[in-house]
């Protein structure tokens, strides 16, 4: 988590913009949640998708602490010109160990004002702003059991 934190204070010192950040596999908890959100709201155009897959997050305070961010970022959910649609963001954090991944979601949904994380695998797109979930979660109830 230290680590993630350099590395955020970096991207936002020298104005690196990135589409997707891969922290797969790298043992972070929750708290490199915040300091993820912390880059979205700091970063001045929009992170499409943050890998965060096969971790060790397990709290809702990293995670909904992101979604509330998220809900007042205007650059959220994401238009993409090329197809005239929205997408939301793209958050991977399958493999972790959140315990009840579905009970989860239903705290984001207040978070994200009364709205659901999208759960599907794909990347998804809406016509309507206002139809896009802001956050999705691939593969989100697929969690370990136990930390490695």
């Amino acid at each position: 988590d230290p680590g993630l934190r350099q590395l955020v204070a970096l991207l936002q010192r020298c104005d690196v913009h990135l589409g997707i950040l891969n922290l797969d596999g790298n043992r972070l908890t929750d708290s490199s949640l915040v300091a993820i959100s912390e880059l979205l709201a700091a970063s001045r155009l929009p992170l499409q998708e943050v890998r965060m897959a096969s971790n060790r997050m397990q709290g809702s305070y990293g995670l909904v602490h992101l979604a509330r961010g998220l809900k007042v970022n205007a650059k959220y959910p994401l238009f993409k010109a090329e197809m005239n649609r929205f997408t939301p963001f793209v958050l991977h954090l399958a493999g972790n160990i959140f315990e009840k991944p579905m009970s989860v979601t239903q705290l984001l949904r207040e978070a994200l004002g009364n709205k659901l994380p999208c759960l599907e695998e794909d990347q998804r797109f809406w016509e309507v702003k206002n139809d896009c979930p802001l956050l999705q979660l691939p593969c989100f109830s697929q969690q370990r059991s136990t930390m490695i």
